[in-house]
Order: structure tokens, then sequence, then C-alpha cells
């Protein structure tokens, strides 16, 4: 269970704070998902599970997994938007923002948010910017910093 205790105090994202509800459910549903699995690392286990929308981003910012769910809501097929950069489905008007946001938590591994629900924009395969609740956990795995997001859109956004 200290995979998932670094994983929840190692959060760094930008935006606005909204309901804590679905980011606490997020987290149960990691522990749970931890607990029962045991497949390694905290962050690996959220993208494990189907029922919320989730990615996986490595220290570089290239994305290296996403579950079903996160095609199904967003229209992105697995295996053309691994590789690709992050910022692939950051709407143009944040990214400057998400730049500034992960290099300082890089450079200074300090979270300004720690497993907050933010409501931003993603930007769906098709191009759509939609309203979404992100929730954000990074750990710490062989020295490379590994990050995962559920992002669930907004009912009727």
């Amino acid at each position: 269970m200290g995979a998932l205790a670094m994983s929840v105090s190692s959060i760094s994202v930008m935006g606005k704070s909204g309901d804590t509800a679905n980011c606490q459910k997020n987290v149960w549903l990691s522990l749970n998902l931890f607990k029962e699995n045991f497949m390694g690392t905290s962050v690996l286990s959220l993208i494990s599970q189907e029922e919320i929308p989730a990615i996986l981003v490595n220290n570089k910012g290239f994305i290296v997994d996403i579950n079903v769910s996160f095609e199904v809501a967003y229209g992105y097929k697995k295996d053309v938007i691994i590789g690709k950069p992050l910022i692939t489905i950051i709407p143009k008007n944040l990214q400057a923002a998400h730049h500034i946001g992960f290099s300082r938590f890089l450079n200074t591994e300090k979270p300004t948010l720690l497993t907050k629900p933010l409501q931003l924009a993603v930007q769906d395969a098709n191009g759509m910017v939609r309203m979404a609740e992100h929730c954000i956990y990074a750990e710490k795995i062989n020295d490379q910093w590994m990050f995962a997001a559920t992002i669930q859109l907004k009912p009727g956004k």
C-alpha cells in the first residue's frame, strides 16, 4: 500500500478545483484495484480498470497507455495515440499552462494539487473540446515519474 500513498501525495496539475466526490471515488477504486489485484504500482492499477476513462503518461509527456473507457469516451484508438505527446488531448489554449505546471513538477517534485478534481477541457479525437473532470496521480517508478489521470466527461458537456 506504500505505492498508493506515494501516488496520492505526488500529484501535480493546474486548474480549478471541483466536486471531490468523483475524485474520492477514483481514489477508492484505485485503492481497491491495488489491494485486490496487487498488479504493481497504483498508477498502473488505475489504468487497468475499465470503469473510468484513464490515461497513463511518462515523465517526457508521452502517452504510454489508455484504457477502453478512454477510447470509448474520446474516440482515440489505443494503437494510434500511444507514443503521441499528451498535448494531443489538451486544447491549444491550455497547452502553455500545462507545460509550465508539468515542468515545474518535474524540476521541483513538489505538487501544487493533490488528487483534487479539476474541471478542465479535453480535446477528443475529432477535435471537439469538451469539459471533463480530471483527477491526476503521479508516482516515481525506477527513478522516473509516471502520471495517470482519470478524465470523466461532465454530463451534457
